[in-house]
């Protein structure tokens, strides 16, 4: 059983447990308003593409490769975010929040995005995740 204790006007954070990064989770509370309807914010990064980009002129000859670029218009929810205690009235009884209530939310307009740029993070779903997370670790 889960025991939790927060005043009813408190917001709190929380942070998916397989992502290691450096992003400052205070801009999430500071973006949510408790004068507006939204829920809660949540931390978005540009997409680092798992594929190298492959080049190509209008003769169909490469003329370069780019090795894993960060997609700079496009974000990926970075699983840290900052809620109202009103959150409690929608998690699902099974299943994750990020399937079973965010798009209902988004839908409504009630989340907020922070993006952040100029952050390190990674998420380690594999094996191989971890191994380059582990190399990213030894380096710094």
């Amino acid at each position: 059983m889960l025991n939790l204790y927060l005043s009813n006007d408190s917001s709190f954070l929380v942070l998916n447990g397989d992502i290691l990064t450096n992003l400052n989770p205070i801009r999430l509370v500071d973006e949510l308003d408790y004068n507006d309807d939204c829920i809660g914010s949540i931390a978005i990064v540009p997409l680092k593409s798992p594929y190298g980009i492959v080049y190509t002129n209008t003769n169909g000859r490469i003329e370069k490769f780019e090795e894993k670029l960060v997609l700079k218009d496009y974000f990926v929810n970075a699983g840290v975010y900052c809620f109202k205690p009103d959150i409690f009235d929608y998690l699902p009884d099974k299943g994750d929040i990020e399937r079973a209530s965010f798009p209902m939310f988004a839908s409504k307009g009630r989340l907020k995005a922070v993006k952040y740029t100029e952050v390190f993070w990674k998420s380690v779903d594999t094996h191989k995740d971890l191994e380059e997370a582990e190399a990213m670790i030894k380096r710094t």
